[in-house]
This record gives structure tokens, C-alpha cells and sequence, in this order.
């Protein structure tokens, strides 16, 4: 408009002159919003902020410009043709570098110095976590060195955009930036060299997320998500890999002792889901790594995961269950527990099919838990299904939840009970079949254990699990009697151990006094033997003394 109505304007040397002068006007309100010492020492993120802003404002005064400039070459009677190749917008661009560089800085400020508002150090974990920050406070110390060139420059040379010397100490500034990023890519390289496991990988990622700032180092982090990522598929395919084992293979060896034949299967199915649900849950936490990148892991995922799902839900073995236990009534159930408390081995019994256990072999003699398998197997197997039962929609008979829950904290109490008597017992039979106890001494112990068997016999023959008012003392009866045989076997052991190390003592007496070093006459001599006899006299009846004592005590325990 100026130059269509304004005579004085006709010269297009003039409309470059004004437009110079805008520029000129824009330059210095950015320069007077922008806060050197905010970028130096202050708060750096609104020193970033502002000069975001007026990189803004110079690329908004460029597209204006080429705007009036396309009006005056469709509408104009004078065209403007003092856009790109023309002097005018030397200055702004200039500027608007500066501006750049300025804000590359920042970067650096916030990167390397932690000057922003998360400037808190994360939490590294693992063997590596102090090495790793003390590698990053040794970058901030080379940062610090390199910002001290920027600001020995003086402020108002910093925003001059006719400053030669600017461009020097910026290049300098920038060779120091590439080499800290250089140095930062290989703290991430070490950091991730220790992660085995898919949750530290996300929280060494969460953490370098946090601290990353500048293109190159988020770059870095993300390519360290891909080995994140590759375990969480190791993960997926070794529980994809354990599910197709268990299918070809013999199912029980899946399966924990104490859980059922039927259950057990689906609850071992239900800790492989709830194993990938958990490593799920870690790798969801990446919201900054990109889905593209993550979307075939989670493919991979989702197919097992499936997988597994149908089988939890629908080929657990449940109905075979329901069906073999529809035989049994409450009536029958209890009917179960009308059995002796202990059962006694007549010959060698494997309670392991198992190689390498020879310990559990139960040997003739021996006690064992006479509770009903079949009772223990229905109690352990509606336990199992109660776990999943609000999952699967699984309807366990009401009579078997009535009978296991009524009964089942009672019968185990009892089970244990017994069981505190087998093992007493048959470890004084173990005792007893030591390789120093000769037949007489075993015919000794023998009188002994008759005692205990007589107590014991009746929890073979007798008493059942039925019996509430009477098992718990015939119970308390049996251990009072294994413990009272106990502490016999162990008297006799400790007194025999003794008197074997005391002839041992005697074994290594010296009767005759030889001294190879002095030459002696044979008065002398004689004197040292007899010296030497009186001694050895008085240790033995010290010593004999000792064994009569020890043997004075077993005796009376066994015979008074």
C-alpha cells in the first residue's frame, strides 16, 4: 500500500530501506526478550522458550513478506523483488541462526548440566548403577569446560550477529558437544551391557529417557529398545517353547508336588500367563518408544498369550476331575478318614520313583502317614481349582467344597501332627543302624525301642483320623516317647565318642622319656624314666577315672 500511494516510496531502493528497518526492529524486540544470563546460569527452559519464540517471529516476517511480494506481482502496478538473493533479510536470517545455536546450548544445558526443572538424577540400579552416574558427572565437568568459552564471551557480542569471534568459540563449542554425545552413547552402550531381564531393561531405558534432551542421545535410547524388546521375545518364545514341552511330553513332570494331578496343570498354565502379564506390563511403560517399533514383539505376544488362554480356560482337565469325584458322597468322604493314624513298612518301600534319592527310600520298620492318598488327592486337587475357579467360571460340587472347607485346616493339623511322629521315629531307626554299634549294643538299644514301639503300636492299630478327642494325646504321647528314646540314642553316642577319644589319649602316652639331643649316664637315665612313669601313672588314672565316670552314667541311665 505504502508503495502504490506514497510518492516518496516510487523508488524500490527506498521500499528496501524500509523493509530493512522492519527487520532491523524485529531483531531488536527478540534481542531484548531474550535473557543471556537465563541461558548461561539461569532458568534455562525459558531462555529456550523465548528464543523458540522469536525463530517464530522471523520465519512468520519471511512468509508475510513473500506474501505481499506474490500480491504485488498479481495486483501491483510495482513489483517487489526483494525476497530470497537481496541483502534485505541477510540480517533476519543471520539472526535466526544465532537463534539456533543459542538454543543448541540450552540443550547442552539441559543434556549434560541438568539445569531444567527434572533436573533430579534417576535412580540406576544394578551392579553398574554408580559407575553409571559417575560417568554422567563426569560429562556435566567437560560440559561445564566448554560453557566457560561461551561465557567469557561478553553478553552483548553474544546476540550481535556482526561479531566475528562468535563463530569460532560457537564451532569450538560444538566439536566439545559432538564428542560429549559421543562419550554419553557409550555410558548407554555399558549401562545396557549388564541387563538380562526385561524389567531392568525398561527401567534403564525409563531412566535414559528421562536424561535424554538432545536428537542424538534420544536416538540412542531408542535403538537400545529394540534390546529390550528382543528379550521380552526371548521371554514370550521360552514360555511358548515350556507349553509346547508340556504337551508332548509326560504332563506330571510340570506339575509341583503339592498340587494336584488336573489342577496343577491349569495353575501351572495360569503362572506362565501371569509371568508374560507381568513382562507385558514392564514393556506397556515404554509409551515413548514408538508402537510401530514394538507392534511385532506384542504380535508375537498376543499369539501365545492366546494360547495359553485357551488352554487355562478350556482344556484344563476339570471335567475329569468332576467326574471321578461324583462316586464319593460326604458319607464317603468322611468314611475315608476310618483308617489307623501310622502305617508300618514290612519291606523297603521307594516313596520317590525318582533317581539319586536313596534317603527316601522307606525302610522295613519304618513309620509312615497312613491318611488316605485318595482323600489327600480330592483335598489338594478342590484347592487348587478354588484358585482358579473365579477366573474360569469353573462350578466345583458343593458337597466336596462343604467337606475340604468344614475339615481341611483340622485334617492338616493332624496330618503334620503325624507326620512330626514319622519323622522323629524313623530317624532313631536311621540312628540305630549306625556302622559302630555292634550286635550288643543293639540288642541294648533294642529294650529301648520296645518301649516306644508298645506307645506307638497303638497309633498303628487303634487310632484314627476319625478320633478327634483322642489323637491329639495319643499324638503327644508318641513324641513324648520318641523324645525320651532320642535323647537316650544321643547320651549313649556322646558317651561312647568320649571314651574313644580318651583311649585315643592313652594310645598316644609316651612310656619312656628319650632325649636324642644329651648325652647321659645311666643313673641319670633311670631317674628320667622313673619321673617319666609316675607322670604317665598319674594321667592314666586321671583318664580312667574319666572313662568309669562316663560308663557310671550311661549305666544308670539304662539300668536304674
Amino acid at each position: 500500500m505504502i508503495s502504490e500511494q506514497c510518492a516518496y516510496y516510487e523508488h524500490p531502493e527506498r521500499v528496501a530501506t524500509l523493509l530493512r528497518k522492519i527487520s532491523n526492529q524485529i531483531i531488536k524486540r527478540c534481542r531484548d526478550q531474550i535473557n543471556i544470563k537465563d541461558l548461561l546460569e539461569g532458568n534455562v527452559e525459558q531462555c529456550m522458550i523465548d528464543l523458540e519464540d522469536s525463530i517464530y517471529c522471523t520465519v512468520e516476517w519471511n512468509k508475510i513478506y513473500m506474501k505481499m511480494e506474490k500480491m504485488t506481482h498479481i495486483y501491483g502496478q510495482r513489483k517487489w523483488n526483494y525476497g530470497e538473493g537481496s541483502s534485505i533479510f541477510a540480517q533476519i536470517d543471520a539472526f535466526r541462526q544465532r537463534c539456533y545455536d543459542l538454543k543448541e546450548i540450552c540443550e547442552g544445558q539441559l543434556q549434560f548440566a541438568r539445569k531444567g526443572s527434572d533436573a533430579q538424577m534417576p535412580i540406576f540400579g544394578g551392579t553398574k548403577g554408580v559407575e553409571i552416574i559417575n560417568l554422567l558427572e563426569e560429562n556435566k565437568v567437560r560440559f561445564k569446560k566448554h560453557l566457560d568459552k561461551i561465557k567469557n564471551t561478553k553478553e552483548d557480542k553474544i546476540l550481535d550477529i556482526k561479531s566475528t569471534k562468535w563463530h569460532d568459540d560457537y564451532n569450538a563449542f560444538k566439536a566439545g558437544m559432538r564428542d560429549l554425545d559421543n562419550m554419553y552413547d557409550t555410558i548407554i552402550n555399558q549401562a545396557f551391557e549388564s541387563i538380562s531381564t526385561v524389567e531392568q531393561g525398561v527401567e534403564m531405558l525409563e531412566a535414559f529417557d528421562f536424561l535424554a534432551k538432545r536428537r542424538n542421545i534420544k536416538a540412542s535410547v531408542q535403538k537400545k529398545s529394540h534390546l529390550v524388546l528382543s528379550l521380552f521375545k526371548k521371554e514370550v518364545e521360552k514360555a511358548n517353547a515350556e507349553y509346547d514341552s508340556m504337551a508332548k511330553k509326560d504332563k506330571s513332570e510340570f506339575v509341583q508336588l503339592t498340587h494336584g494331578k488336573h489342577s496343577g496343570m491349569a495353575l501351572w498354565v495360569r503362572s506362565l500367563i501371569h509371568r508374560l502379564d507381568k513382562l507385558k506390563d514392564a514393556i506397556d511403560k515404554l509409551y515413548f518408544v514408538d508402537y510401530s517399533i514394538k507392534k511385532p514383539y506384542l504380535d508375537k505376544f498376543d499369539s501365545v498369550h492366546h494360547t495359553l488362554k485357551h488352554y487355562y480356560l478350556q482344556k484344563q482337565k476339570f471335567p475329569e476331575w468332576r467326574d471321578e469325584i461324583k462316586e464319593h458322597d460326604v458319607a464317603g468322604l468322611e468314611n475315608k478318614l476310618n483308617q489307623p493314624l501310622l502305617h508300618r513298612a514290612h519291606e523297603q518301600i521307594e516313596t520317590f520313583k525318582t533317581k539319586n534319592l536313596e534317603k527316601y527310600k522307606l525302610k522295613k520298620g519304618q513309620l509312615e502317614s497312613n491318611f488316605d492318598k485318595y482323600l489327600m488327592r480330592v483335598i489338594i486337587e478342590t484347592q487348587g481349582w478354588e484358585k482358579i475357579a473365579g477366573h474360569t467360571g469353573l462350578s466345583i460340587p458343593a458337597h466336596v467344597t462343604e467337606f475340604v472347607k468344614g475339615k481341611k485346616d483340622q485334617l492338616r493339623i493332624h496330618r503334620e501332627f503325624v507326620m512330626l511322629v514319622v519323622r522323629e521315629y524313623n530317624q532313631i531307626l536311621d540312628d540305630m543302624e549306625d556302622a559302630n554299634f555292634n550286635t550288643d549294643i543293639k540288642k541294648l538299644l533294642q529294650e529301648h525301642l520296645e518301649e516306644t514301639n508298645n506307645v506307638i503300636n497303638h497309633a498303628v492299630t487303634r487310632i484314627k483320623f476319625s478320633n478327634k478327642n483322642v489323637l491329639e494325646k495319643t499324638i503327644r504321647d508318641c513324641l513324648r516317647s520318641c523324645d525320651k528314646l532320642s535323647k537316650t540314642l544321643k547320651m549313649f553316642k556322646e558317651n561312647t565318642t568320649a571314651i574313644y577319644e580318651i583311649c585315643n589319649k592313652i594310645s598316644r602316652e609316651k612310656f619312656i622319656d628319650l632325649d636324642k639331643k644329651h648325652v647321659m649316664d645311666l643313673n641319670t637315665f633311670e631317674r628320667n624314666q622313673i619321673k617319666c612313669g609316675e607322670k604317665v601313672k598319674e594321667n592314666l588314672s586321671l583318664m580312667f577315672d574319666e572313662i568309669r565316670q562316663i560308663l557310671s552314667k550311661t549305666y544308670t541311665h539304662f539300668y536304674l
